[in-house]
């Protein structure tokens, strides 16, 4: 062991000279380890017996935020655990399946939007992820006008309904609902699919056209790509467990939906035994969660500056992106504004729910800000801390935030109302704690990756230049880190002003829940007000998803 000066065997350009140091062996620095290898390579061990700054605060952030939520589900679980039992074996089929249906179709859309995104290095690229900024209800609600008599599709299922043959009415929306949230969930399993698609780059692509056929080099693809595929599928389906609206709206019966009735209908007091009821719901998002973590760690555990070469992306592939970008987005977009058969009722939307899109503005807001200090106490946790356990605990706490992220919502805004209750918080302030127990993981998630993609050589200057603290890291990486947390914490903040069921379960009712009035449209088919509530809407959060999406994606740096 020996100890050497920093300024004293500094090369000029960063590197430690050969003569401060053994050819291998460990030498201390900074109050850090560093192991020597042969080719004089340098590599971080930690020093273990400290806990950055940074790690605290991110802990105390995750307290603050999860725990009014975890702390009541706990006790509630704990004291209905005697109504531990399978409600329906029939219903948590359903639920299953219809989940694994959403995330393989999600992921068969996916797949060229995915191409896109891995070939392709434009700023445009974070465009294709827009979808799953919108509404869940877009696509469904959209297409769903069509079955209005006034329609041509809609005159024949009301004549089919009416000769005996409701079910195809009923088959037809069921339907509707399933590719409806497929529409909205690709952009998921496009995210999952682009590591995938990057690894295998345009050397292996170029040798298959080379010496393969058509049909051998998809079924080559298929199998490079199977674990990709599965992964895709598995996350969209994790989410689809606990998705409740559009379904609710088609009437499919899954145990999420089961759960919204059940815990409308029984008084709070009563919830614990419901709450035990979702143990499968539970156990999918534990498992899935820690899963999901362990896998956005492996993603990054050694960022590579030179990754391979991106596969060329085909005129076809880029198309067929954009048709299903468009389908997913401009068509329901376009089928509203079709809709809307008196213009007066665009100005008569701000009439009726002007007061409502403006305290959701507000509460958008303050989930944006507080996203913003989820991101970057979680970059900074990263940049500050070294080894392994630093590493294993970056994980452990982002994998909390992906499973209360799977958490249906209706059990996030009951554990909320129950907490209101009992102790008289205002109802806003559960709304902006449910929206970040229901999408803080997005600003989580995003301050992994930011920093985690900071390139190995930086960072060890970094600390060899002295700059390991959060004082360094302000300095030398949130510059080039903050327009990805600050686009995370947009999504964060359009997903919380488009979100419903938490929203339902917590804010009181009245002109200023927006919620009420969308789900009251969604509910009753009161299509004018619907149709204008989404021009106005939608068309503006397209515009300003796509720009988040856009400065996420032309940030990035080695993402």
């Amino acid at each position: 062991m020996m100890v050497v000066r920093l300024r004293a065997c500094c090369a000029g350009d960063g590197r430690v000279a050969k003569s401060c140091v053994p050819a291998e062996g460990i030498v201390t620095l900074m109050g850090s380890t560093i192991e020597w290898e042969q080719n004089n390579r340098m590599r971080f061990r930690a020093d273990t017996t400290r806990l950055p700054i940074a790690m605290i605060v991110l802990c105390a952030v995750s307290v603050v935020v999860l725990g009014p939520v975890i702390v009541p589900m706990a006790g509630g679980l704990w004291s209905g655990r005697d109504a531990f039992e399978i409600r329906s074996m029939r219903v948590l089929g359903v639920t299953v399946g219809v989940a694994v249906m959403i995330g393989f179709l999600a992921t068969m859309l996916a797949w060229f939007p995915a191409c896109v995104m891995a070939g392709g290095r434009g700023r445009w690229s974070g465009l294709l992820l827009v979808p799953v900024l919108m509404p869940p209800y877009l696509a469904y609600s959209g297409y769903g006008l069509v079955r209005d008599p006034s329609w041509m599709v809609g005159d024949m299922l009301t004549r089919l309904a009416v000769s005996g043959h409701a079910w195809v009415t009923i088959g037809v929306g069921r339907g509707l609902a399933i590719v409806g949230l497929a529409m909205w969930a690709w952009p998921i399993a496009a995210l999952m699919l682009r590591p995938s698609l990057v690894r295998v780059g345009a050397a292996v692509d170029d040798a298959m056209r080379l010496e393969a056929g058509g049909l051998r080099r998809a079924r080559e693809k298929l199998r490079m790509h199977a674990a990709g595929v599965a992964g895709a599928t598995g996350a969209v389906s994790l989410v689809m467990l606990g998705s409740a609206l559009p379904l609710h709206l088609a009437q499919v019966e899954t145990l999420a939906i089961d759960l919204w009735r059940r815990l409308s209908e029984a008084a709070s007091v009563d919830w614990d035994k419901i709450w035990v009821g979702a143990w499968p719901l539970f156990g999918a998002a534990l498992v899935g969660g820690a899963a999901i973590a362990l896998w956005v760690g492996m993603q990054h555990r050694d960022h590579r500056e030179d990754d391979p070469t991106p596969a060329r992306v085909s005129r076809v592939a880029k198309v067929l992106a954009v048709v299903v970008w468009g389908a997913s987005v401009l068509v329901p977009l376009g089928l509203f504004a079709a809709s809307i058969r008196h213009w007066s009722s665009i100005g008569r939307f701000w009439m009726l729910s002007g007061e409502a899109v403006g305290h959701g503005a507000i509460v958008a807001a303050i989930d944006a800000g507080a996203a913003v200090l989820i991101g970057g106490a979680m970059a900074c946790a990263i940049g500050t801390g070294r080894g392994v356990w630093a590493r294993r605990w970056v994980i452990a706490v982002l994998s909390v935030w992906i499973v209360a992220a799977l958490v249906p919502g209706v059990l996030i805004g009951s554990a909320l109302a129950r907490v209101g209750v009992g102790h008289g918080i205002a109802g806003d302030v559960l709304v902006v704690i449910g929206h970040l127990v229901r999408f803080g993981c997005v600003a989580a998630l995003a301050g992994c990756v930011v920093g985690w993609s900071e390139p190995r050589d930086r960072r060890d200057l970094r600390w060899l230049d002295g700059a390991a603290g959060v004082r360094g890291w302000w300095l030398a990486s949130l510059p080039w880190q903050l327009p990805v947390l600050i686009g995370a914490a947009a999504v964060v903040g359009l997903m919380g002003f488009h979100e419903i069921e938490a929203t339902m379960m917590v804010q009181s009712p009245g002109r200023g829940n927006l919620a009420q009035q969308i789900l009251g449209y969604l509910h009753f088919s009161r299509l004018e007000e619907l149709s204008a509530a989404a021009a106005w809407l939608i068309g503006g959060g397209l515009v300003l998803s796509g720009v988040a999406s856009v400065a996420i994606w032309g940030s990035r740096r080695g993402i």
